[in-house]
């Protein structure tokens, strides 16, 4: 949240016509924006290759794009995307952690692969980009609990739950949007 605080004290971030929503106040700006964080975020130091988060942006398009109950290719879609994400993450950097220093004990450096709010604020910044996604929550209230980040198309009434879980399983994940119902609000209309 600090991180779009700042986008919105400098003006890279604007008031929406809701109450709590914000946008990006022009196209010049949203272009900008991709260009700079896409740089940042694929530099050599990182080892990261700008086609996975491409392949991560066409995947979420490819879901508001199509109608799947019609062509019933859903479950291909997810799965291309949940391919996509997980080629993203791996990625991203393995970071050293130390949590107490004793260096007769080697298990007091865990090694981490990112983390669960690294991951989050990737896929914000990718569904910025995501030009048939008008809106994008992080942590919204939905059902019963806090899904990780939902978005939306309010003109074809599409939308996507995502819940990110740190080294455990993506059925873990999914267990927890349905057991929370986080897709009972959206289904609403």
């Amino acid at each position: 949240n600090l991180f779009f605080s700042l986008l919105y004290a400098n003006g890279y971030l604007t008031r929406a016509n809701k109450e709590n929503y914000y946008q990006m106040p022009n196209r010049e700006i949203k272009v900008q924006m991709k260009k700079k964080l896409s740089v940042f975020l694929c530099n050599n130091d990182w080892k990261r290759n700008l086609k996975y988060y491409e392949k991560v942006k066409l995947d979420i398009e490819e879901l508001f794009e199509n109608d799947f109950h019609v062509k019933g290719n859903l479950k291909k879609a997810e799965i291309s995307l949940g391919t996509s994400i997980k080629e993203l993450f791996d990625q991203l950097p393995v970071l050293t952690k130390i949590t107490k220093i004793n260096v007769t004990d080697p298990t007091s450096i865990k090694i981490i692969h990112g983390n669960e709010n690294l991951f989050h604020s990737l896929m914000v910044f990718i569904s910025l980009n995501v030009d048939r996604v008008n809106k994008i929550f992080s942590e919204p209230f939905l059902g019963y609990g806090y899904p990780d980040i939902t978005i939306l198309n309010d003109n074809t009434k599409k939308a996507a739950i995502f819940e990110f879980k740190y080294n455990q399983s993506a059925e873990l994940a999914i267990q927890q949007i349905k057991d929370n119902q986080y897709d009972r609000e959206l289904q609403k209309g």
